[in-house]
């Protein structure tokens, strides 16, 4: 896949720079007005093949930008250290991991005498 992208994406500012060449190329030789319209076909090809590369060009920028992002964003999502009810810290992974199941289980484990009850009056009223 990264071999398809570089050999169809690769250069793209080459491209544009040929593209934007080729143009003025045409634009130059198209200088006086009632020009045929095969030379008005070309220039219109050559104004859609640069919009195409600038285009990719943007979004390349974009997507680069996005896995920028994703990646510093998946850096900060995860617990690299803990510390336990004994004032302990934790750095290694199956540690940390040991610890948050413990917590939660003895979370599932307790139970309370009594729960409590929900105001009937603030249910009615809305509050």
């Amino acid at each position: 896949m990264k071999k398809l992208n570089a050999k169809e994406f690769g250069g793209i500012e080459d491209k544009i720079h040929k593209c934007i060449h080729q143009l003025e190329l045409l634009q130059q030789d198209m200088g006086t007005p009632g020009q045929p319209q095969e030379k008005v076909k070309a220039e219109n090809q050559a104004k859609q093949t640069l919009q195409k590369w600038l285009n990719v060009e943007e979004m390349d920028s974009n997507t680069t930008y996005f896995f920028a992002n994703f990646k510093q964003r998946s850096a900060h999502n995860k617990v690299s250290m803990l510390t336990n009810a004994d004032g302990v810290v934790v750095t290694h992974p199956t540690q940390i991991e040991e610890e948050v199941l413990s917590y939660y289980k003895t979370l599932l484990g307790s139970c309370v005498e009594q729960l409590p009850m929900v105001n009937p009056l603030v249910i009615k009223d809305g509050l």
